[in-house]
């Protein structure tokens, strides 16, 4: 029988995992998948989350610590950015989906409306984009270290009612070749210098490009047209089409 409790959900997923295989052939992207998932446990494991399973090009991940949850979906993504700029052949992308709330936990797997709500942002997220409920951001209160986008209520599949959601932002820790890297900045401490200096063009799979001429253009247009952006059915991880 299982048992109710408060957990924040995270879901990722690896965005573009087709096209990879197609490019760079089955097992150099199968090197590349493992890499990436290495990148992301080594994030779940500094926050103290836990890997529910294995979704195949995604995680899913359960806390007990919302603070935690958000300082983890931070450092995935700063993660890959990190990994895109010290290797420029192979970029990845991930997106992140978020919720929290009560659900129930059995045999190690989590099953309620956060866990649903999770897994729909996930895939409507954008590559390298972090969309969260609502009431993530509620939750979190005004000492969170992240910023908060509101991107409206959005009618995720299998939900009966839109969801009011936000996007989590993020910025690219600042890079350093030494063990320390693993450890990012909160994003409002990240400089608008550091981030010129560290990534001006910002390079997605298929390489495609966009350039950031300034911090305020990276935090304002981009983040809309990453929401806009939307990726094909079969990117998004086999479990959330169900």
């Amino acid at each position: 029988m299982g048992t109710t409790q408060t957990v924040t959900a995270l879901f990722t997923d690896l965005v573009g995992s087709t096209e990879l295989t197609s490019r760079l052939g089955p097992e150099e992207a199968d090197a590349l998948r493992l890499t990436h998932f290495g990148l992301l446990r080594g994030a779940i494991e500094a926050a103290g989350g836990t890997e529910v399973k294995n979704l195949g090009d995604g995680l899913m991940v359960a806390f007990t610590s919302l603070s935690r949850a958000l300082a983890c979906a931070v450092a995935m993504q700063q993660a890959i950015e990190r990994h895109n700029h010290r290797d420029e052949s192979a970029p990845l992308s991930v997106r992140i989906g978020m919720s929290t709330g009560e659900a129930t936990e059995e045999d190690g797997d989590y099953f309620g409306d956060p866990v649903i709500e999770a897994a729909r942002l996930c895939a409507r997220a954008a590559g390298g984009q972090i969309l969260a409920t609502e009431m993530v951001k509620a939750m979190a209160g005004r000492h969170a270290t992240q910023e908060f986008i509101s991107v409206g209520d959005l009618e995720l599949k299998g939900l009966p009612e839109p969801v009011p959601s936000v996007e989590v932002v993020w910025e690219p820790a600042q890079f350093s070749d030494d063990a320390a890297s693993r450890f990012p900045l909160p994003a409002r401490l990240v400089s608008a210098s550091s981030y010129r200096q560290a990534r001006r063009t910002r390079r997605f799979p298929g390489g495609a490009t966009l350039s950031c001429s300034s911090t305020a253009n990276w935090a304002g247009t981009t983040r809309r047209e990453r929401f806009s952006t939307r990726t094909s059915p079969q990117d998004s991880p086999s479990s959330l089409s169900t």
